[in-house]
């Protein structure tokens, strides 16, 4: 039994029988391809009219027997809470659709327009979750709606944001079906590529970050080196020239101190120092590894140079000797020191050692 006679504003969605997507160049055949189905939909805005407005409303589609209908409550509207409804008869006008895409050889889309129709309480609701189970291939009874009819000849296609265009009934415009299919082909390649860095990325990432830490190395060893050069040429000024054994040292000249250094061997023995300090008394001094081992110290008794007596000078010519034995652990660095006599401005001497 007829409840309401109303007019509103209806979204719903809808599937047909046809076997690809509606496209803008193509005539919609006739036959049972186009039976549209509504499964589920909203009426709003919606307010009651009379039998005679019903009968003399022009529409470009009419379908019958459609259940799972939400009206939302609205002003001047009986019902006080938005309730499912069947509805008995429906025409819509100003029809849009929308979102048409193609699911296990079925056209779906999105359905709106402007609607007349006779409203009913629902005779047996259908949960919609399972009115939706008909997207993944289910044949639900449910869908047994009208052919579609029209009384102008005319449809309309829109996308989301309402910028449609009209067309030709035989030139049913689907929602800028080029346009979502560059977003997912976008998709496609934008997937691919992840998967092509999770495949090979890593590898070469590892190999680029390796071969980045392996010249951030090569820069600090090269500044290590640099700076050991640098350490070493300091260190070689601080040290003594390394003299010869058997070869005589020989000078003449300023009262200055001087030093010579001697690696001896690994043959053990006793070393002679061989020297001549002239008449003029100096003072010879014999380290190994850092004692002093022998010196000069000649008796100057009756001389000019007696208050030099037994103080560590020697005069003319005289040998000191020391018993070197060789040590693996030990630099064995034997250093000769000279020491002139501060009591004279010049000085002359000369010495030669022989290594074991």
């Amino acid at each position: 039994m007829i409840k309401y006679l109303i007019r509103g504003r209806f979204e719903g969605n809808f599937k047909t029988l046809q076997k690809k997507p509606f496209d803008y160049w193509e005539k919609i055949p006739k036959g049972n391809e186009h039976l549209i189905r509504i499964y589920r939909g909203t009426i709003t805005d919606q307010y009651q009219i009379n039998e005679s407005d019903f009968e003399s409303d022009l529409h470009e589609i009419s379908l019958n027997g459609i259940k799972n209908i939400q009206i939302n409550k609205a002003i001047n509207w009986p019902e006080a809470n938005d309730r499912i409804f069947f509805i008995g008869k429906m025409k819509l006008n100003n029809v849009k659709i929308s979102e048409i895409q193609q699911i296990n050889g079925f056209t779906y889309g999105k359905i709106i327009g402007d609607i007349v129709a006779s409203v009913m309480d629902n005779p047996g609701i259908v949960n919609v979750d399972e009115a939706e189970k008909d997207i993944n291939g289910t044949n639900h009874p449910d869908f047994e709606n009208e052919l579609l009819k029209g009384t102008d000849g005319k449809i309309e296609a829109v996308d989301d944001t309402a910028n449609y265009q009209e067309e030709a009934w035989g030139n049913v415009t689907p929602v800028k079906e080029s346009k979502k299919w560059f977003k997912n082909l976008f998709k496609w390649i934008f997937l691919l590529l992840i998967l092509l860095f999770i495949f090979f990325g890593f590898d070469f990432g590892k190999q680029i970050f390796c071969r980045i830490e392996y010249y951030k190395q090569k820069e600090i060893i090269t500044a290590v080196e640099k700076e050991r050069r640098i350490l070493e040429n300091r260190i070689n000024k601080t040290r003594p020239s390394i003299a010869e054994c058997d070869v005589q040292k020989a000078f003449e000249g300023d009262n200055r101190e001087q030093t010579f250094t001697y690696i001896l061997g690994n043959n053990s023995g006793l070393v002679f120092i061989e020297y001549n300090m002239f008449r003029v008394p100096d003072r010879m001094e014999v380290i190994f590894n850092g004692e002093l081992v022998a010196e000069t110290n000649d008796d100057f008794t009756g001389t000019p140079f007696e208050l030099l007596n037994k103080k560590g000078f020697g005069a003319m010519e005289g040998v000191l000797t020391f018993n070197y034995l060789y040590d693996s652990k030990n630099l064995n660095e034997l250093t000769i020191r000279i020491i002139p006599n501060q009591k004279v401005p010049t000085t002359k001497w000369e010495f030669k050692i022989d290594c074991p």
